[in-house]
């Protein structure tokens, strides 16, 4: 690490931004004291899904979620079963947690003495409200847990559960996690030394090597948060679907609620960190300053810019993926009849996400350093049939995309009416950034000139030059140009020996086309 320039990476991961300092030395310490097999997994499952718990009172997060217009009608008795079942698996790997600690009565057990005085009742329940120990929080969160599946029992013998007794239920919970003394985990960007230590030297090597302090900490907190969706998948892809499926459901809108806070941190917050960064060094120099790190600041400039990109296009992709994979290919809790279908489905968008992420993680290294492979930090690197068949896709809703511009442009009535109300060029534009940051990165060094050509193109504009009728014109035959390009690099990806027995899904990268220009 470069001298004055903090260790971001080591900050996140050891210094909480919600715990204080003696509780985060406490449980570090209490952790340690636990005489568990394989602990830190244990830990890991048991805070993931208190937090999966939590993220299903969203029902937003849920795969395929009722409109807001449905949820007057709808009845949520599924759903509450599905969270009394996570909330049991919570229960008994917590207690696992607890079994070589001997603890007060739970706090519905200390009110439950009929014969007991208020001043009694009310000296149990304060003692058992104590939080100045991870045990004692432990205690308090699994003996609220209780008293939520005691609530959704009663609630579940209604005829009809509301959105409004849904809510009710999970409020309690909700409430309980916020509370927690030691283990609220729903902090964005709040990681744990137990099981989020990244164990790939190249990362951590690359990361020490980061002298601009915004870069580092953006890219820390990337690689962190990248890192433990993929710890997401590896849980849910192995889940046995003969067990509680409302725990599955759980994992599922855990990982729909933190890919959505990731994908919108990439592409809306990164920029003003950077350029703030990059602002306040620019104003502390003089002119004679300024003259002499011209050059310096003009490389670190370009350095940040590129860094930009990247992270606003993986954002950006990030959020269309994670539309494509809830909105499109996950069942939805009434499609639950067919476990083993629902089981593949799980699996397979899973393996699609993680492949997504991997390449994710291996370009914002090579940002940094260019000779890292993915193959150097992952053993199941995305397959050559994975990427070409993404690249393929890309490449073909690209073209549906130039098409239609150029269509509107030139007066074609049938398109016209489709893109009304569409500023489509910056629409181009939005799907060029995308499309170097995953797709662009994916092809052969022989086709980068022809389409680093297109691209400067597309950089240099600004939104009043589609304005003028003699510049807009030299752009659409430019778009018509690439288009017969993007049309021949179309056949040459589809010849690739990886997809000479994969059939190209036009449904499939049309459903995904709607989802990127919704």
């Amino acid at each position: 690490m470069s001298d004055g320039i903090k260790n971001y990476y080591d900050d996140y991961l050891h210094r909480s931004r919600w715990l204080t300092e003696g509780a985060r030395q406490r449980r570090a310490a209490w952790f340690e004291t636990l005489q568990l097999e394989d602990k830190s997994s244990l830990l890991f499952r048991f805070e993931i899904l208190v937090k999966g718990a939590v993220s299903m009172g969203n029902i937003r997060n849920f795969p395929g979620a009722a409109t807001h217009e449905e949820i007057d009608e709808h009845n949520f008795s599924i759903e509450l079963t599905m969270l009394l079942q996570a909330v049991e698996d919570i229960i008994d790997i917590g207690e696992q947690l607890l079994t070589h600690t001997t603890m007060l009565a739970y706090p519905i057990d200390a009110l439950s003495d009929f014969y007991a005085d208020d001043f009694l009742r009310a000296e149990h329940l304060e003692r058992c409200l104590q939080q100045d120990t991870p045990e004692k929080s432990l205690h308090l969160l699994i003996g609220t847990l209780h008293l939520v599946r005691t609530l959704g029992e009663q609630t579940l013998q209604k005829e009809t559960v509301s959105h409004r007794d849904y809510i009710a239920v999970h409020t309690v919970l909700f409430k309980e996690v916020m509370r927690s003394s030691h283990f609220n985990m729903l902090t964005l960007f709040e990681f744990r030394p137990q099981y989020d230590e990244i164990l790939r030297h190249q990362v951590l090597l690359t990361l020490s090597s980061i002298e601009h302090e915004a870069a580092q900490r953006i890219t820390a907190i990337s690689l962190l948060t990248i890192f433990r969706l993929m710890n997401y998948f590896d849980v849910t892809a192995r889940w046995d679907i003969t067990q509680r499926t409302g725990t599955l459901y759980a994992l599922l809108c855990l990982i729909h609620s933190d890919g959505n806070q990731f994908s919108q941190f990439l592409a809306h917050d990164t920029a003003p960190w950077l350029a703030s960064d990059f602002g306040e060094t620019f104003e502390q120099l003089t002119p004679e300053g300024l003259a002499e790190t011209f050059d310096e600041l003009n490389l670190q400039f370009q350095e940040l810019k590129s860094l930009r990109e990247l992270l606003e296009s993986t954002g950006n992709q990030l959020d269309l993926e994670l539309r494509k994979t809830f909105g499109q290919q996950l069942p939805t809790i009434a499609e639950l009849k067919q476990p083993d279908a629902v089981l593949e489905a799980v699996q397979s968008s899973c393996n699609s996400l993680q492949s997504f992420l991997q390449n994710a993680a291996v370009l914002l290294v090579q940002e940094f350093n260019v000779s890292v492979q993915g193959d150097d930090l992952f053993e199941d690197f995305t397959s050559d049939v994975t990427r070409s068949e993404r690249l393929r896709r890309d490449i073909w809703m690209f073209r549906q995309i130039l098409k239609a511009f150029v269509a509107k442009t030139r007066g074609t009535e049938s398109v016209r009416d489709r893109w009304i109300g569409l500023n489509t060029f910056k629409f181009v534009k939005t799907f060029v950034a995308y499309f170097r940051s995953m797709g662009y990165q994916l092809l052969r060094y022989s086709d980068y000139e022809r389409f680093d050509k297109f691209m400067a193109l597309v950089d240099r504009l600004r939104d009043g030059d589609v304005l003028e009728v003699q510049r807009l014109s030299s752009v659409v035959e430019e778009c018509e140009a690439f288009y017969q390009f993007l049309e021949k690099m179309f056949d040459v990806v589809s010849l690739r020996k990886e997809l000479h027995d994969v059939p190209f899904d036009t449904r499939d990268a049309a459903k995904t086309l709607k989802l990127f220009i919704t």
